[in-house]
């Protein structure tokens, strides 16, 4: 119960930080306006949805998992190291959008619909085999 608090503590805040939140930090620690913090989130969610698709979809079913989700947590942990303690210009703020954009698209939330509830149908039949990488909404059309 205390790991599940651990982790569920730390998500919630940084779910609640990366919704509505992030631009107003990205705006006031990095000194850009508001169309330029708002880029930056939209830059943030590309690099996520790339990754999910050439990181995850294509590679969890050829490489280990486990070296999938420890790459994606290391670059999560870099990306938060350096938005909080790296000086804050420009190029921190870019590299903090491609470090955790990344690491979500390839971490802990792209194997939350893999898990064995959601995959052991489809993974019993020869051709949805790979299906087991597609996200939820994805798997729909199979």
């Amino acid at each position: 119960m205390l790991f599940l608090f651990g982790v569920y503590a730390f998500w919630n805040t940084v779910a609640g930080a990366m919704g509505i939140f992030m631009p107003r930090i990205y705006e006031s620690i990095g000194g850009l306006n508001a169309i330029q913090a708002n880029l930056l989130q939209v830059a943030l969610w590309s690099c996520t949805a790339l990754a999910t698709y050439f990181g995850f979809m294509r590679l969890a079913d050829k490489y280990s998992r486990r070296l999938l989700y420890g790459i994606g947590a290391a670059l999560g942990i870099i990306a938060w190291l350096l938005l909080v303690f790296a000086p804050h210009v420009p190029l921190v703020l870019g590299a903090f959008v491609v470090l955790w954009g990344v690491s979500a698209g390839i971490g802990a939330q792209a194997f939350m619909a893999c898990g064995p509830a959601n995959c052991s149908r489809l993974a019993t039949a020869p051709e949805h085999k790979a299906s087991c990488s597609l996200l939820p909404a994805q798997r729909l059309v199979y």
